[in-house]
């Protein structure tokens, strides 16, 4: 594996992990526009991930892992996506947002939670506004 330096619009970087056989001169791409094959394989990836994600935080997955373990990858995969690619929010299905936003909530990261609700937009807004009443943020 090697490591492929991503870079936010802010400015703050990460280190992403990307196949041994991806060339130094063309990493994989998963597009940044929707117009492109990468975009429409991107979206069905990251919704097939979402619904992981929330699944396993409504507890209809049982993971083999350490609590710690998970609750900070959930917390810092939606942070670096609400961050980096707040556009790739928009192609989740509303009703996966809505049960990943209740599972970050049973994790106590309500900010995160009405932050990804907010990214996605009018569709999720009765969600966000239940959990503003909810936890008085």
């Amino acid at each position: 594996m090697d490591a492929l330096l991503v870079t936010c619009a802010d400015g703050r970087r990460f280190a992403r992990i990307v196949p041994v056989q991806a060339q130094p001169d063309s990493p994989p791409t998963w597009g940044v526009n929707s117009s492109s094959s990468a975009s429409k394989r991107r979206s069905k990836v990251l919704g097939t991930h979402m619904e992981f994600l929330a699944s396993a935080l409504d507890g209809k997955i049982s993971l083999g892992c350490d609590s710690a373990a998970w609750r900070a990858y959930v917390s810092g995969f939606v942070s670096l996506m609400v961050d980096c690619t707040p556009n790739w929010v928009l192609e989740v299905d509303v009703h996966v947002l809505k049960r990943l936003s209740n599972g970050l909530r049973q994790l106590n990261e309500e900010e995160l939670a009405l932050v990804l609700l907010a990214v996605r937009g009018i569709g999720t807004m009765g969600a966000a506004a239940e959990l503003i009443i909810d936890t008085r943020i």
